[in-house]
């Protein structure tokens, strides 16, 4: 007989178990594509049936464990949180079963469609029990699990183990969701609620905006608008720079043509000056001089100065 449940998965034993099981899974989506993910398992009958090995399999994929009791109810809470859903998303739609979380952790939950502003995720979500809780027995009279099993195979179903008496899973996404297939919808909320012995579809779509690409756009944006702006101003400051220079220049000339103008003006009037006292001092020594004159008589300055001799005086003064 071949080795029976040879690679079932760690994290469904708690469900393969006997007793009532409660599975209940709650996960939110901010805004911010941050998410969080909350997973109760319990049974009832006295006894934690999540084993170290188990635990120690999701912890190692990221989760915190915590043990847990409601009622008559133990077992065990695993938590997850991200920051960014496009860490555990990808580009290509691959399903997404959550009996395999133990094992494969939450790479994968969900499709990304990037775009520029705004990214579109959609759900990966199911929860398949079938393949680990179908058991088949072959024509020589061997048992094998469903992993084991193909369809070319003399085999039929000989035992269906126990599932979940009570699965429930719920999703919150901020700002709701562009489709879904939920049971039952309440606000921003979105509840399914699982049948024990078939395949369950979490489905699910809704866009997040890429603030971070925005940012980036911005800043950019901004920057050019600054150069732009530091590149007018610049402008304007060196036409301004050359007008004042122009107008200095101007006064400079102004200035300069005023100043010389004044030069001219004082030696002009210096000129002047020393030409009267020259006129005055030859006309006082002519008239000192031909004083007591018998040959001239004596005159008087306004005499001297109609006479003409001045005149004649300066004639030769200035020959």
């Amino acid at each position: 007989m071949k080795k029976y449940f040879k690679i079932i998965s760690i994290f469904l034993l708690i469900i393969l178990c006997s007793g009532c099981v409660k599975y209940e899974g709650n996960m939110k989506i901010d805004k911010y594509k941050g998410m969080d993910l909350s997973v109760k398992i319990l049974t009832n009958d006295g006894e934690d049936r999540f084993s170290r090995e188990a635990k120690d399999a999701m912890i190692k994929n990221g989760f915190s464990i915590n043990d847990y009791k409601e009622d008559n109810y133990v077992g065990v809470v695993a938590e997850y949180q991200t920051k960014d859903i496009d860490k555990i998303s990808n580009g290509k739609k691959e399903d997404y079963n959550l009996v395999d979380m133990d094992t494969k952790g939450v790479d994968g939950m969900f499709t990304v469609k990037k775009g520029l502003f705004k990214n579109r995720y959609s759900s990966n979500i199911i929860f398949d029990p079938t393949k680990y809780l179908y058991n088949y027995q072959c024509s020589d009279g061997s048992i094998i699990s469903y992993s084991e099993y193909s369809e070319d195979m003399n085999c039929f179903i000989v035992q269906k183990d126990i599932v979940p008496d009570t699965f429930k899973f719920s999703v919150e996404v901020e700002g709701g969701t562009l489709s879904n297939n939920a049971a039952e919808v309440v606000d921003d909320t979105l509840v399914w609620n699982v049948d024990n012995g078939s395949v369950t579809k979490i489905e699910f779509e809704f866009e997040r905006t890429n603030y971070f690409n925005i940012m980036i756009i911005a800043i950019v944006v901004v920057l050019i608008v600054m150069f732009i702006l530091t590149s007018i101003a610049n402008g304007i400051t060196i036409h301004d720079k050359e007008k004042i220079l122009e107008e200095k220049r101007k006064k400079a000339k102004k200035e300069a043509m005023a100043e010389r103008v004044v030069k001219k003006e004082t030696v002009k009037k210096k000129r002047a000056e020393v030409k009267k006292e020259v006129e005055d001092t030859a006309l006082s020594n002519m008239y000192n001089g031909n004083k007591g004159s018998k040959a001239i008589p004596e005159m008087k300055k306004e005499d001297v100065e109609k006479s003409g001799m001045v005149e004649s005086s300066f004639k030769d003064l200035y020959k």
